[in-house]
């Protein structure tokens, strides 16, 4: 991060730089050689009946933002392609594979890119379980498990467990990071017009509720034989998504609602100066900023899904429970092994800078202690790297990343984390810096909706 708007303090000091490096686990059968104190392997038992032949990374699809992505008819949702990211045009909706908002009365406001990305991860990690691998990556990330269990449905929840960790991985890495080239890229934006370091997207409201949605429909997909190709997965997510948007019938079904009614909830979470308090708003556009910028005011940390006031209703299916992904947790190591860094330095000052719109937006530190180192990386036999807990001892599960924190006197290092812990100390400094403005009013009894990431 850095300036933004104003006041925007950046920490400097020293860097571990081990900690940015590449895992690359060396296995037997899903645990690193050489590590001290490693855990004795299991021997894997059988997997589903049938293994998918190897298939293509997925990519990253380029949305949604809001006042960008448009609004969808649930019933023209079909047309997904398995692995289809990197279009530009994705981000103001402008492709033949429908991308943008849905609102439902099960979910609340459903992200249909985030929906199809995490419905690709699961058909690509369940193809790496089914095959056998027990290393393998995910995005920029890494999975090491020892035990693929036995059956089609354990794999696909095991999967599906993986693939949640790996959207919150994202959420955390983008937190304080802009991309500014596809920001260029997609509306004409220049560099020059846009703040150097400022997250518009990261655990924005919609998001991680919207990953649930996907890891579900991809699991009806497979579930009725979309792992025979991506051709076929792409297919069976085409009936999976009608199915659970417009058939009340369907065990999944969540209520979608038509594309006025999505429309006018969009408007609804809008900030404009003609608001009197932040109450049911989630984002504003920021004219303090070149290009009239998208800034986020509230943020959803654990992916409950946030229903609107007036909005038609359904009771929250049984599948947007997060304790099936988390009870999953000690199954598998994953580490966020990519060079990318959590930014756990500081949060914005969005309530204050909305509500005063003369006062220049303020980062504010994230106390110092609050998110403590949980490994290192250890030398494996072979070459390579392996995780090792703060008592040396080879860590065999677990969720971590590199994470930039604040230290005495005024610097900042590099530590590896938990990640719920990480999340929590982010979450926690943002709902205390956002949820009331001393001297103005206080329109929030907290900054975001949502609890803590729940733990295993």
């Amino acid at each position: 991060m850095s300036n933004v708007s104003g006041i925007r303090a950046r920490l400097t000091g020293a860097v571990w730089p081990a900690v940015a490096a590449l895992l690359i686990f060396v296995t037997i059968r899903g645990f690193p050689q050489g590590c001290p104190e490693a855990p004795p392997p299991k021997v894997p038992t059988a997997s589903a009946s049938t293994k998918p032949a190897a298939i293509p990374e997925p990519k990253e699809r380029i949305c949604c933002i809001f006042n960008w992505a448009k609004a969808l008819d649930p019933k023209q949702l079909a047309g997904h392609v398995y692995g289809n990211g990197g279009d530009k045009k994705a981000a103001t909706s402008e492709t033949t594979e429908p991308v943008g908002y849905v609102y439902t009365g099960g979910a609340g406001l459903v992200d249909i890119a985030h929906v199809r990305d995490n419905a690709d991860m699961v058909f690509w990690t369940y193809t790496q379980l089914t095959n056998g691998n027990h290393n393998f990556r995910v995005g920029n990330d890494t999975v090491a498990l020892g035990t693929i269990p036995a059956g089609k449905d354990a794999v696909l929840a095991l999967a599906g467990a993986i693939v949640f960790v790996n959207s919150w991985a994202h959420e955390l890495v983008t937190w304080g990071d802009t991309p500014t080239a596809i920001l260029e890229e997609a509306v004409g934006h220049t560099p020059e017009d846009l703040p150097p370091a400022e997250d518009f997207s990261a655990f924005s409201p919609e998001d991680m509720s919207s990953n649930i949605v996907g890891i579900q429909a991809a699991t009806e997909a497979i579930d009725n034989g979309g792992d025979a190709s991506p051709k076929a997965f792409s297919d069976q997510m085409d009936l999976a998504l009608a199915g659970m948007m417009t058939n009340p019938k369907d065990p999944f079904w969540l209520a979608a609602q038509p594309v006025e009614e999505t429309n006018k909830l969009l408007t609804q979470v809008e900030f404009t100066s003609d608001d009197k308090d932040l109450k049911g708003k989630w984002w504003m556009i920021d004219y303090s900023m070149p290009n009239m910028f998208i800034r986020l005011l509230r943020r959803n940390f654990d992916g409950t899904p946030w229903k609107l006031d007036g909005a038609p209703a359904i009771p929250t299916p049984a599948f947007m429970d997060t304790t099936r992904f988390s009870k999953l947790y000690g199954d598998f190591l994953y580490y966020m092994s990519g060079k990318q860094i959590v930014d756990a330095t500081q949060v914005p000052n969005t309530t204050i800078h909305t509500l005063s719109p003369s006062t220049l937006l303020v980062w504010t530190p994230v106390p110092l202690g609050t998110i403590p180192e949980a490994a290192r990386l250890g030398q494996a036999l072979g070459g390579g790297s392996c995780l090792l807990d703060t008592h040396g001892k080879a860590l065999g599960f677990g969720q971590y990343g590199t994470v930039m924190i604040n230290v005495d006197p005024g610097g900042n290092i590099n530590v590896i984390a938990d990640m719920k812990v990480a999340t929590t100390a982010i979450r926690n400094a943002f709902v205390k810096t956002n949820s009331c403005v001393p001297n103005i009013r206080c329109p929030l009894l907290g900054a975001e909706d949502a609890g803590p990431m729940d733990a295993p």
